[in-house]
């Protein structure tokens, strides 16, 4: 979903890798999306109801759910390691500055970037045993035992690093946008707590639901963005088996259509990720807080 994580996680960009020629063709997919998703919508919605608008999604939450655990697992050890080694006691030194007591600004998108390539190295293979699941004729395999199933299949006849092919570029895009998406949230948490901390000392603060919802949202928002170019990059890598060059592709891309040809389908990807990262980070924020209240009540 989002890649953040969102999703996500790897990025949603439907339409990024789709060719377009020149700024019509990038304006009139911007101006069709909208239309194209409610007529995909109505046409799920006729043939199997509301339940088929969630088909495959248990496929996609045997990768969704440890990529998300091992990002936010992640973030929050590489922070804490860099607030209080490496960067917490250089920080003047290096010139990343510091935010009043809670660490040198840098380590959070430091941490950021960081927790997106271990998820990357770390869940790859699942990304990768899900899309050749999904690619099989009529879908009927799947599930936890088809994972595994395939994922011996491919091992066996092409060895470990079969489940690895493409992961260049989803690092190309994966850590920038990682490293906004934790930056962003957690930026916006650190000024919001300290500023109430300060108003209210006697309470311990945190943030409210509507707080981790907009923080969440807003940080899904920024990283896709600002990454979109690199998600359209990473597609066109992936289509052409690493056989060009990043530089050519570049290239290739600006003459298709100039600048706006990196940001075609930036508008429905965004969309998509808002909601994607702000249930993310809620969820994340809530189940934090019911371990520490659960811990310290035991």
């Amino acid at each position: 979903g989002g890649r953040l994580l969102g999703g996500g996680e790897p990025h949603a960009g439907g339409a990024a890798g789709a060719r377009q020629d020149g700024d019509d063709g990038g304006s009139a997919q911007r101006h069709a999306a909208a239309p194209r998703a409610a007529a995909v919508a109505a046409a799920l919605l006729a043939r199997g109801g509301v339940s088929e608008l969630w088909a495959g999604n248990g496929t996609n939450l045997m990768r969704v759910v440890p990529f998300r655990a091992v990002n936010f697992c992640t973030f929050d050890m590489l922070k804490r390691a860099l607030d209080s080694g490496l960067l917490g006691s250089q920080a003047d030194t290096i010139g990343l500055g510091s935010d009043g007591g809670d660490g040198p600004h840098a380590s959070r998108f430091l941490a950021g970037a960081g927790a997106g390539v271990v998820a990357t190295l770390v869940c790859f293979p699942l990304d990768t045993v899900r899309t050749l699941l999904l690619s099989q004729a009529g879908g009927a395999r799947l599930g936890p035992l088809a994972l595994a199933a395939t994922a011996q299949e491919v091992v066996c006849a092409h060895g470990v690093g079969r489940l690895y092919r493409g992961i260049k570029p989803a690092m190309i895009s994966q850590a920038p946008s990682s490293a906004l998406f934790y930056g962003t949230y957690d930026l916006l948490k650190t000024n919001t707590l300290r500023r109430r901390s300060a108003s209210d000392a006697d309470e311990e603060p945190m943030l409210t639901a509507a707080e981790s919802l907009l923080f969440g949202g807003m940080a899904g928002m920024v990283s896709e963005a600002c990454c979109f170019p690199l998600e359209v990059l990473r597609r066109r890598m992936q289509v052409s088996g690493g056989k060009v060059g990043v530089t050519a592709l570049v290239r290739g891309i600006l003459r298709e259509g100039g600048l706006r040809s990196l940001y075609g389908g930036v508008l429905p990807a965004v969309l998509q990720v808002i909601p994607n990262a702000a249930m993310g980070y809620f969820t994340y924020e809530r189940t934090l807080y019911w371990i520490s209240h659960r811990r310290t009540a035991d």
